[in-house]
């Protein structure tokens, strides 16, 4: 077992983080490197803390940046494989769009053949604030990023408030250019609610036919 600490810098595993830019913080970033055995899939090779990583999109811009409290790596024989402590991230972070600020208790990073994938799960919350608009705020049970789309999935107890408007739905796909797609799964519906000010809810409402 040997340990580094840096200060600043770069890490790169030649068998590891290929996909993801790792970089320190300002404060020292510990890295455990365990010993290496090719015979065991599954398992432990590098822990580490304070981590931060940087994912780039096809097109080149930034997808998403990550800053992590722990991270363990595994050992896999096609893929790699990260599990990530407390991590939040800036998604769709370029000067094209709005970035979201992102949170989770845990996460995984991996990477199949050329195509990484981050998962974040555990209490995921989403926020995403603009001076001409009404903060868009999201909670969900998982949210999945796709590099090769540039987009990000919810899944599960899905919850998105924009103002007075709260939409809940088992899946909700956000992509980069700001659109939120719902859909249905297992029968579960897709239920927007207007939430009245509370003078006006005691009122009583007109009916229409549209």
């Amino acid at each position: 077992l040997s340990t580094k600490r840096l200060a600043t810098g770069t890490l790169i595993f030649a068998t590891a983080l290929l996909f993801l830019s790792a970089t320190s913080e300002p404060t020292s970033t510990t890295v455990n490197l365990l010993a290496n055995d090719s015979d065991n899939n599954g398992a432990i090779m590098a822990t580490g803390t304070r981590m931060q990583m940087t994912e780039y999109a096809n097109s080149g811009q930034r997808l998403y940046s990550l800053r992590v409290a722990e991270w363990t790596q595994y050992r896999g024989t096609e893929n790699t494989h990260i599990e990530l402590l407390q991590p939040e991230m800036r998604l769709f972070d370029d000067s094209d769009t709005t970035p979201w600020q992102v949170s989770a208790q845990r996460g995984s990073a991996t990477k199949l053949g050329n195509q990484p994938r981050l998962t974040l799960s555990d209490q995921v919350q989403l926020r995403q604030t603009t001076p001409s608009a009404d903060s868009v705020y999201l909670r969900s049970d998982r949210l999945s990023v796709d590099a090769a789309n540039e987009s990000a999935t919810a899944r599960g107890n899905v919850i998105l408030n924009v103002g007075s408007l709260r939409t809940t739905a088992p899946v909700m796909i956000l992509h980069k250019n700001s659109t939120l797609e719902f859909r249905r799964e297992d029968n579960l519906r897709v239920l927007s609610t207007l939430l009245l000010p509370e003078q006006q809810a005691t009122e009583p409402l007109g009916a229409r036919d549209v």
